[in-house]
């Protein structure tokens, strides 16, 4: 799987995407830092679980309803709806532990949901800061970019999709029932971010999230020289450089709103101490200059 990681991309509305990651169908998507969490920034759009067993695609509304396992449909079994909103699965999908996301994400939990929902100020807000500002009438303050991908329902056919009476729904990965699965949704005409709970028989959206089970300590490779380590850290990490490194080095560390929060100044060493004492719980993002004008980057979590 690929992954590629550029150094901060600051835009008007003060959030950073961090990445880009690839679903097994070779998707790119991507993804974006939010609070303590890293999501994708765009709707699942896999035809796969990640061990490469196939998601059947079933077109019909009442066979997708009576499938009785895991399913996906495009909105109105339209292809270049997948292009914009990502395809419909129904709960199966979500809560089937061969795992739809990319090797290392997940389907949110029903506390990953409110985690971030919580983060942008509360159900009663939470929807309009979340919802797509270009094509939706959100203000997608942290680029989270949820779409109105609409809805397949078996007593209605598909339902909501685009943005005059746009809704959102996304799965969890949790059951409130034998047969009911934790979903959130959004609409064009209300700034709420709902929870609520449905029969996985329908079709919604899915939207990944990086597994912070897993911590943050990748390949070496996949930060490009450097990385933190025990990562998530609450006092004291070390950063460890692994190309040769002469001289003098400059580390910068950023808040996700990429705000600036510590520079140090180090004689060159391939292990250099973070303090983060004086840093609230949360994501960051380093840099790290070099003399000879390299600049090395990556994140880590303080969490008290």
């Amino acid at each position: 799987m690929k992954k590629n990681y550029f150094i901060f991309l600051l835009s008007l509305s003060s959030f950073v995407t961090f990445a880009q990651v690839d679903d097994i169908d070779g998707n790119s998507y991507a993804t974006v830092i939010i609070g303590t969490q890293e999501w994708m920034a765009e709707n699942l759009n896999t035809t796969r679980f990640s061990n490469g067993d196939p998601i059947p695609n079933i077109t019909d509304i009442n066979a997708f309803y009576n499938a009785g396992d895991p399913a996906w449909a495009y909105y109105a079994n339209n292809i270049s709806n997948g292009d914009i909103y990502g395809k419909l699965y129904n709960g199966l999908v979500a809560v089937d532990s061969r795992n739809c996301c990319p090797t290392g994400w997940k389907v949110p939990t029903d506390s990953d949901w409110t985690t971030l929902v919580d983060f942008m100020g509360g159900e009663a807000v939470a929807g309009t800061k979340l919802k797509n500002s270009t094509v939706w009438n959100g203000t997608d303050e942290v680029g989270f970019n949820a779409m109105p991908g609409g809805l397949r329902y078996a007593l209605a056919g598909d339902l909501n999709e685009g943005t005059l009476f746009g809704q959102g729904f996304w799965w969890s990965s949790e059951y409130s029932s034998s047969v009911d699965i934790f979903f959130y949704r959004t609409e064009t005409f209300a700034p709420n971010f709902y929870r609520s709970a449905e029969n996985y028989t329908l079709g919604m959206s899915i939207r990944c999230i990086k597994d912070a089970s897993l911590g943050l300590n990748e390949n070496v490779s996949d930060f490009q020289d450097s990385f933190v380590s025990p990562n998530p850290f609450s006092s004291r990490a070390t950063l460890v450089l692994n190309k040769k490194i002469e001289g003098s080095i400059t580390i910068k560390i950023f808040n996700t709103y990429g705000q600036k929060v510590k520079e140090v100044f180090e004689s060159a060493n391939n292990s250099i101490t973070i303090d983060g004492t004086a840093l609230s719980e949360g994501f960051y993002f380093y840099t790290v200059n070099t003399s000879d004008n390299r600049i090395l980057n990556g994140k880590f979590i303080i969490k008290n």
